[in-house]
Formats: structure tokens, sequence, C-alpha cells
């Protein structure tokens, strides 16, 4: 007989990723056909996406389908159909830097501050500092949006930059900020 044994799944993904659906059913002759719900819509409707006649739907992933819903019609050789449960999809944004740090020029001994603006989920922050732009250190309990450094000759011409991760491990890296000390006039 017609029946379906392994239900869709919910799918919490990044935006820009792919999330797949699959259904598995049991029968004779099965045809499959995936539907979607827009997110606070009524009516389902037919899905085109690569996959809509078989067991497994892929969905590109753009922030206007977070809350759509899917269910699979699955129809065997005798014109007998039954729906699967819906699964929700939810789209969280990809972790990305807003504000870029920006270069500081500062006097000998005072202090210069960097600073990131990131979006995303969970974010964690590490900032790395380099002499050349091609080697790049952790900088040691640095791991803040903003980071602050006292200004001496032996940091001046020092770039940083900071790597901002999201809850899901994804990573974003600003652009380097150059340091410049100046020494006071005697």
């Amino acid at each position: 007989p017609l029946a379906i044994t392994s239900q869709p799944s919910d799918a919490t993904v990044i935006e820009g990723d792919t999330a797949a659906f699959t259904v598995e059913a049991t029968g004779e002759g099965l045809a499959y056909q995936w539907q979607y719900l827009e997110a606070g819509g009524t009516e389902w409707q037919d899905s085109g996406l690569p996959g809509h006649d078989s067991s497994t739907v892929t969905v590109a992933l753009t922030s206007d389908k977070s809350g759509q819903q899917y269910r699979c019609v699955v129809t065997d050789a005798y014109g007998e159909s039954v729906e699967s449960e819906t699964a929700v999809l939810t789209i969280k944004a990809a972790v990305g830097i807003v504000t870029q740090p920006s270069d500081q020029i500062v006097a000998s001994g005072r202090t210069a501050t960097f600073e990131v603006v990131a979006e995303g989920e969970g974010l964690t922050y590490q900032w790395q500092y380099s002499k050349n732009k091609s080697t790049w250190t952790d900088w040691s309990g640095k791991t803040s949006a903003a980071a602050s450094v006292t200004g001496t000759s032996k940091n001046s011409g020092y770039s940083y930059r900071c790597v901002v991760t999201d809850a899901y491990g994804n990573t974003a890296t600003s652009e380097a900020a150059l340091l410049t000390v100046k020494t006071p006039l005697a």
C-alpha cells in the first residue's frame, strides 16, 4: 500500500547555501510533486525547483524564502495519493562585515582604537596584526568588536584586521587598517 515511511525535516541554513528536503515512500509506480507555502500564505503551490518531481527537492536560499513550508504529494500507479508532513525552511544571514576598521594616526604614547561592525548570529571576534600584511598573528586577548593599542615606534606601520565568526562556523575577515605613530617634536 501507498505510505510515507520518512517525513521531510525542518532545515535551518545560511543564506546563499542550498537546502534539501527528502521524503521516503512505499508503493507501486510512485510519482512525486513537491509543493511550497509562502510564509504567512494560505495556498499551497506546486514547486518547479530542481527535484520537484523526485523524492528530494533542492532549494537555493535567498532571504525571501525564510519561513516557507515544503511538503510532498506522493501518488501511486493506482491514482491514490498521500501528503507528507510539512517542513519549515529557516534562513540565517551569513556573517558579514558592515563597517571596516579604519587607518589610525596617533602620537607616540596615545591609544589607537580599531573597530569593526559585523552582522550575523552568535558572533565572535579575533583581531590579528601583521608587519607585512602577508603573515598574520592572532592578537592575544583582543576578542571584541573593538581593539585598542598604545602607539609606539615599534608598532608604527603594523596593520590590524578582525576575523569574525558566526554561530555556524562561517567567517568573514575585515580589511586591514594601518597604524601610523608620529613622534612629537622636541
